[in-house]
């Protein structure tokens, strides 16, 4: 989506009539991943569209790729030291992540590792001329995360909510098939009809109420 971006802007740039009867020609593409992020990663990895289809596709009518390039520290250390670029840009991504281990919240990681790298000469020209817009960058990154692992979190919870009530409704069917309880009163605990009840005490695998 990012590279069809990129040709479409291409197309408008050089003011290209896509709808004749001329092909257009397009640049080559050559399109490369740098992934910097935090969970385990191969140095090298080519990335295909088709891994995602729903139904498995090998015509090869319909594929794309990109060589992911794993660019953290111990990787592909090579390519770090003769990409200066690259190498100081990885140092600020260091920066922000010892910020955050130490307690710092985003906001305040981010712009304190943008001000170090730009006092130690680290993309010292970049970051002062783009500076608001890299910590709008990073902070928007950062808070992707949070809000990635949120939902983890959100879905833990919830199973765990979930565990809870079943667990409360098989307390209610045993009551209910001891005798115990009526199965009117056990229904409305759990919000449901009588009828709904008995399907479920069924579908759990317990005998039909015992009236009492």
């Amino acid at each position: 989506m990012y590279f069809s971006k990129m040709y479409d802007r291409y197309v408008v740039e050089h003011s290209y009539n896509i709808y004749g009867s001329t092909l257009v020609k397009l640049p080559t593409p050559r399109y490369t991943v740098l992934y910097n992020g935090t969970s385990k990663q191969p140095a090298f990895m080519k990335l295909k569209l088709s891994d995602a289809f729903i139904h498995e596709d090998t015509s090869g009518d319909f594929e794309w790729t990109a060589n992911m390039v794993n660019i953290n520290h111990g990787m592909n250390d090579e390519l770090l030291n003769n990409c200066r670029p690259l190498h100081e840009y990885m140092l600020l991504i260091d920066e922000i992540r010892n910020n955050r281990s130490n307690g710092m919240e985003v906001e305040q990681a981010v712009d304190k590792a943008v001000t170090y790298c730009i006092n130690n000469n680290i993309l010292s020209e970049f970051l002062t001329k783009h500076r608001a817009e890299v910590i709008d960058v990073c902070i928007t990154e950062y808070d992707e995360q949070a809000f990635v692992n949120g939902i983890r979190e959100e879905g833990r919870q919830e199973g765990r909510k979930e565990g809870r009530q079943e667990g409360r409704a098989l307390t209610l069917y045993s009551l209910v098939n001891s005798g115990n309880l009526k199965p009117d009163i056990a229904a409305k605990e759990l919000g449901i009809s009588i009828h709904e009840f008995e399907i479920a005490m069924k579908e759990a695998g317990m005998n039909q109420p015992v009236s009492k």
